[in-house]
């Protein structure tokens, strides 16, 4: 993989709509599936795969309670936004900084779902005889703009990392201009499908060029491929649900019952296994260097208790490398849309381990050094 000239964080913005927990203090976590056999041991990779040995990070250099963190794990989690929701809005908050509120929705109107990126925040909410109003809120000053009206009923708002666009859908897919507010569907719905009512998802590649979006049934998708050069649309052949994709390959999954991953290769649609490490794949990244952080378990269906590691996958040397092995009782769910090609950020699920609302775990994955933190209300890093 080659590292690009740029800083090793970037934020890719996040969706309601996800399962994992994406608020920065006190969230809840929706797990990946209920816990089946005794787990194997982790297997190594076909390249190197041996975790860093972690370590807790030196005492911090700090004021009493805080906790002193590196400058480039500053850098990443200051470009993170926490977003917390209330009858009367909500706010938002940036490690350092004070919250910044905005307002609730219009009469009638209830928020549907909501997309970070950047700055701004952009809002579905959901009204009367099935209209859908498109909200932009700056989270800098807190000011609300509204962007159109749909007229027929979406579940899911995403933005392109330039801020530019707005993709919005369901069944279908519509593009909006966020200055003009000018909207066109760019997928029509399949009025025959088994897929015609379910859930819609978008995964965005680290430059913005490419956007995949699925439209889910109970079981697997259907996996669309969006070049945003000239927003043509490819239908990939077959079912499968993907958890993350760059310019060049995505991962997958064929189906709830089958989770092994596999990378997909967007010229070719052809697919091979990765990964050996994980039974059942949960979730993933992409990071800016090519590779991919993929998050699973080592037995699937699968009981307590079981491995959880993350791993790396690296599409031009075909090699898997295990960066973090969670054991059993090391229950923490990694954030996947604020990527870092240096660090990894984990929350503790609440069920394992005691109640640790707020608490954050950040793994240095060259060196294995672990910070364990909360953010308070001034956005300063305390001791948990």
């Amino acid at each position: 993989m080659t590292t690009p000239d740029r800083p090793s964080w970037r934020f890719v913005g996040f969706s309601q709509s996800t399962l994992l927990c994406l608020a920065l203090v006190g969230c809840s976590v929706a797990p990946g599936a209920s816990p089946a056999a005794e787990p194997p041991v982790v297997p190594a990779s076909t390249a190197s795969a041996s975790a860093p040995t972690q370590t807790d990070a030196p005492t911090p250099n700090a004021a009493p309670g805080l906790v002193a963190l590196p400058d480039d794990l500053r850098a990443f989690l200051g470009e993170m936004v926490s977003l917390h929701f209330t009858d009367r809005g909500g706010f938002a908050q940036r490690l350092g900084s004070a919250p910044v509120m905005f307002e609730a929705s219009p009469e009638d109107y209830y928020p549907s779902d909501y997309y970070a990126s950047g700055s701004y925040l952009a809002v579905l909410e959901f009204g009367p005889d099935d209209t859908m109003l498109v909200y932009d809120v700056d989270l800098t000053n807190g000011d609300r703009r509204l962007i159109t009206t749909l007229r027929d009923a979406s579940t899911t708002v995403t933005r392109d990392p330039t801020g530019t666009y707005m993709l919005a859908g369901d069944a279908s897919v519509h593009l909006i201009d966020v200055a003009t507010g000018e909207s066109r569907q760019l997928i029509e719905p399949d009025d025959t499908s088994d897929f015609a009512i379910g859930v819609r998802n978008f995964h965005w590649s680290p430059t913005g060029r490419t956007v995949g979006t699925s439209i889910c049934s109970t079981e697997t998708c259907l996996v669309d491929i969006i070049d945003t050069s000239d927003w043509s649309v490819r239908r990939v052949p077959g079912n499968m649900i993907v958890v993350a994709l760059n310019d060049t390959h995505a991962v997958f999954y064929p189906s709830l019952d089958e989770r092994r991953p596999r990378l997909l290769d967007l010229a070719t649609f052809e697919s091979r296994p990765v990964a050996p490490q994980l039974a059942g794949l949960i979730g993933g990244y992409p990071r800016d260097d090519g590779g991919f952080v993929l998050y699973g378990v080592t037995s699937w269906p699968y009981e307590y208790p079981v491995h959880r590691p993350l791993v790396l996958v690296d599409p031009v040397s075909k090699t898997d490398t295990v960066l973090v092995d969670q054991g059993p009782d090391d229950w923490a769910y990694p954030f996947m849309n604020w990527t870092s090609n240096d660090w990894v950020l984990l929350t503790p699920e609440l069920a394992r381990g005691g109640d640790r609302p707020g608490v954050k775990i950040a793994i240095d994955t060259r060196t294995g050094t672990k910070y364990e933190f909360k953010i308070d209300a001034t956005g300063s890093a305390v001791a948990p």
